[in-house]
């Protein structure tokens, strides 16, 4: 795969994210590069305040992608050493626009199930 087509799947998956997720008060930032890309969970969008749930909120959100399919790398503890929860997208670079539009379903389910 071109390196161009890398940076439009990167382009489309957080485009795919910030569509999914407008309407979704804990989730704040999606950003990144290419096909890295990361989603911060916050108590309030507009305050960023972190998260809590720390480890159980990451295990379940993993717990909840292996179901879907998907290979999540949540992380949490990112703020202080306790606050603040993400996820870490880094799909193959292989990955086709259907793949992209797949994993962000998915996703969507993921946090409705652990949100």
């Amino acid at each position: 795969m071109h390196f161009y087509a890398v940076r439009a799947r990167g382009v489309q998956l957080r485009r795919q994210l910030a569509q999914r997720f407008a309407d979704t008060d804990s989730v704040g930032d999606i950003r990144g590069r290419g096909l890295f890309v990361g989603v911060e969970f916050v108590t309030d969008r507009q305050t960023h305040a972190p998260r809590t749930g720390g480890g159980a909120l990451s295990a379940a959100i993993k717990g909840e992608g292996f179901k879907q399919g998907l290979l999540l790398y949540p992380g949490y503890g990112t703020v202080d050493g306790k606050l603040g929860n993400h996820v870490l997208f880094a799909p193959p670079f292989i990955a086709t626009e259907s793949d992209i539009s797949e994993m962000v379903s998915r996703f969507g389910d993921v946090v409705d199930a652990c949100l």
